[in-house]
């Protein structure tokens, strides 16, 4: 982890451990990142009958942010969330003019994160998220992973505020125990392309390691169904194409492990939104019996696949897709 990237994750650690509402992460500059935060009022503002429902849950918010984010204050916190969801979607149900305070409620520790390159996703801290606690308490000894909570929808005031964004990855937050920033992309397809390569330059700002478990992730492709695969064709030499390859690490982890196992080689062509990692070509010029050649195309996939579709050269007859966090629902 480089100078740049500890201080980055030092504003983040500072801010979650601060009584205020983390509005915003931006990736600003070539490295850096900007906070933005609320303190309570700011955020809920006037709260009409709802005010002593909002009262409590700021007492058991701060009680969880002063007690260094302790399991037992867990209970409490979530508690007095729900009551106050639940209090506020009865009132709608009889009429009250409820929506500007529902918001606030499924928009409450959802954070946006936007970037100089125009895409935007949303990211919640494991921690302070009351929805995504819930699955703790359920289940206090499972890993953190985003896919306990399924969607977000950040409060803005953008015109964009009813974005849903759907589970994705996790950065670990150093020094935190444990503690985890989430990220997502829009649910929206059409949208994603822009987010991914906001999230990729979060990731660098935050992180040498876009994937944090990429050794057990690998492992567990090859075993159930990289080799077998790989092992059904005749040739040494293989063509694989990985489209939104990230830093294309599992890839190029199952090709080694390929070739260890089956003596093939492989021609990569590799496809992302995000610039290639240096690593990329590192693990090409290192390996030089298991990778033939390697092609990184920077590019939105959906512009790639329709310029690609009638060329013949471009025909992977018989290769299968290497899938990752970004293809899978589901995966963490």
């Amino acid at each position: 982890m480089n100078r740049i990237q500890r201080e980055n994750q030092r504003l983040l650690r500072k801010a979650v451990g601060e009584d205020r509402l983390i509005r915003s992460i931006e990736a600003v500059g070539s490295r850096q990142i900007r906070i933005t935060s609320a303190s309570w009022d700011e955020y809920w503002g006037q709260c009409g009958p709802w005010a002593k429902e909002v009262e409590d849950l700021k007492a058991a918010w701060r009680a969880l942010i002063t007690g260094r984010f302790a399991p037992p204050l867990r209970s409490d916190f979530v508690r007095t969330y729900f009551l106050l969801l639940r209090r506020c979607l009865e009132g709608y149900a009889h009429g009250q003019n409820a929506l500007p305070v529902l918001k606030k409620i499924v928009g409450f520790e959802t954070i946006r994160v936007v970037g100089e390159c125009g895409g935007s996703a949303g990211a919640v801290i494991s921690a302070r998220h009351p929805v995504y606690l819930l699955s703790k308490l359920a289940n206090p000894n499972t890993q953190e992973d985003p896919k306990y909570l399924p969607l977000i929808c950040p409060c803005n005031d953008l015109a964009t505020a009813g974005d849903l964004y759907w589970h994705y990855r996790r950065i670990p937050l150093m020094r935190t125990e444990g503690i985890q920033l989430f990220v997502y992309p829009p649910a929206e397809i059409s949208a994603r392309p822009s987010s991914h390569a906001l999230i990729g330059q979060l990731f660098a700002r935050l992180t040498p390691r876009s994937d944090p478990r990429i050794r057990q992730r690998s492992q567990s492709l090859f075993d159930s169904i990289f080799a077998t695969l790989v092992a059904g064709f005749a040739s040494t030499r293989l063509r694989m194409l990985d489209i939104a390859c990230g830093s294309a690490k599992i890839t190029m982890t199952l090709c080694r492990k390929a070739y260890a196992a089956y003596q093939k080689s492989f021609d990569l062509t590799l496809v992302d939104v995000v610039p290639g990692n240096k690593g990329i070509a590192n693990v090409f010029y290192r390996n030089p019996r298991v990778f033939g050649n390697v092609i990184f195309q920077q590019e939105n996939l959906f512009d790639w696949v329709d310029k690609n579709a009638e060329n013949p050269q471009m025909y992977f007859a018989g290769v299968y897709p290497v899938w990752d966090d970004r293809q899978i629902p589901g995966r963490s």
